[in-house]
């Protein structure tokens, strides 16, 4: 199977140096230029490369130009603009332009791998509907005969009944709210009974809530949807991944006051996979005699619900010596919690009673199959190099089996 292939386009060696190692051992093939002038030969050398990475402030032909003409040459070619801070309008002005994404200097890694794959797994989604369209086109044209109208027909019939949709969401949060003690102990209550050896001797902790955390959601949605006269049934699939540097609530605190780079790890809500099949079924009127007329109008509509695991936090139970909980020896949010399931059903059957008046009598049905779901396992590892017997052990339960009846009036 080929590699896909990335032109870097960066006057600083270094970057172009860390860029060409890093990728390389993302399995890419890598090239490397130093100016916008050498961006603009190779692009019109072939073969082309599947995806650049265009440093915006170059001196001669910068990114904005290079960007351009690369989209006269090559507009469906994905380009990632990498930019300072203070480039904020130029990488506007690269967007409008077409470029797929942008990255600010300096990045982490596992970022720029992420909006690579992002922006060559969009180069493929489109590729793939050209070449579906191509073909059914083809085939229209082809297919000519009375057998070729025929399966037409049926391929018309089966795409009125099916939908299908996928998409894709990117979110970032920046100035997210956090705490932070900015006068933080450095000794043991043995070495400063007094104060702890904070930085300021005249105050205890200086808890300071600013907007310094940020997070990532990167989402892809598959859903499926067939309807007939009986059934129609619904098919969800969302495959997402989320990191941050700080936990849901206001008040959560990083390790280290001073390194939040050292929280920065997947999010409290990062559920990788999650399932959902739903469904109507109902009995269309078929006589006005026998069994017929009697389960004629029922409605069943199932909801069915699966999903991965959360993440949580490791501690030790005991403190830093910034009096901030402890983790042995591992990264923030490295344990995995419980996966979930549960079946919920609703019967429901329609009476008219008056011209203007009917009933809707229903009976609905959480957690069928009765699963035990489990929630909030407990975090504490322990002091030891091995974890306390109750590591890991849920704390609480998600609701059992419910049954519930009810009738609704309509007027």
């Amino acid at each position: 199977m080929r590699k896909p292939s990335i032109l870097i386009a960066d006057d600083e060696v270094s970057i172009r140096t860390y860029l060409t190692r890093f990728l390389t051992s993302c399995g890419y093939e890598v090239e490397s230029v130093d100016s916008g002038d050498g961006a603009i030969a190779r692009l019109n050398r072939p073969p082309a490369p599947d995806l650049v990475l265009l440093d915006v402030m170059m001196p001669g032909t910068d990114g904005i130009d290079v960007l351009t003409q690369l989209k006269k040459i090559n507009p469906s070619m994905p380009v990632i603009i990498l930019s300072g801070v203070d480039h904020v309008k130029t990488v506007v002005e690269a967007i409008k332009l077409g470029a797929a994404d942008y990255l600010s200097k300096p990045f982490e890694d596992e970022e720029l791998e992420l909006t690579i794959k992002n922006a060559l797994e969009k180069l493929q989604l489109r590729d793939e509907v050209k070449n579906l369209r191509r073909q059914l086109a083809e085939t229209e044209e082809v297919d000519m005969g009375v057998s070729g109208s025929i399966r037409m027909t049926r391929l018309r019939e089966i795409a009125r009944q099916v939908s299908v949709s996928i998409g894709y969401l990117h979110t970032r949060g920046i100035h997210i709210i956090m705490q932070r003690n900015l006068n933080v102990p450095t000794l043991t209550a043995s070495q400063d009974p007094v104060n702890l050896g904070r930085p300021n001797p005249g105050y205890g902790n200086i808890n300071q809530y600013s907007g310094q955390g940020d997070s990532y959601y990167d989402g892809m949605t598959l859903s499926v949807e067939r309807r007939g006269r009986w059934a129609s049934v619904r098919v969800s699939y969302t495959l997402s991944k989320s990191i941050d540097n700080t936990g849901n609530a206001f008040f959560s605190v990083p390790q280290d006051n001073f390194n939040l780079r050292d929280n920065r790890s997947l999010s409290d809500n990062d559920q990788r996979h999650h399932l959902a099949v739903s469904g109507q079924f109902q009995v269309p009127r078929l006589s006005s005699k026998g069994w017929s007329k009697i389960v004629e109008g029922f409605r069943l509509n199932p909801i069915f619900a699966y999903g991965t695991p959360f993440p949580f936090n490791i501690v030790t139970g005991t403190q830093t010596i910034q009096t901030t909980p402890a983790r042995p020896g591992v990264g923030r949010n490295t344990g995995v919690g419980f996966n979930y399931a549960s079946l919920d059903l609703r019967l429901s059957r329609e009476f008219q009673v008056h011209e203007t008046l009917s009933l809707e009598v229903m009976a609905e049905s959480f957690n069928v199959l009765n699963r035990s779901n489990l929630q909030f396992p407990n975090n504490t590892w322990g002091t030891g190099p091995t974890a306390v017997a109750t590591f890991g052990a849920a704390t609480a339960a998600a609701d059992p089996r419910q049954m519930q009846f009810g009738v609704r009036v309509k007027m």
